[in-house]
């Protein structure tokens, strides 16, 4: 099973795409998928140059027992 590191890392969902904020729709379609072999330090958002979606940064670690 996956789930979301974003959401395991104790984010809101956040929107990723589009990224003008502007627009009444927007949502989160950007998502990295971790398995329980994973701890999720950090997530966040950032700004892409030239992209319509946000960038989703994840710092991971594997635990030693998966290694």
């Amino acid at each position: 099973m996956l789930n979301d590191s974003a959401r395991l890392a104790g984010k809101p969902r956040t929107w990723s795409w589009p990224v003008e904020d502007w627009r009444l729709l927007r949502t989160q379609i950007d998502h990295v998928l971790v398995s329980r072999d994973f701890q999720v330090n950090s997530a966040h958002f950032v700004s892409l140059p030239r992209s319509d979606h946000r960038g989703l940064v994840v710092e991971l670690e594997l635990h030693a027992e998966s290694r």
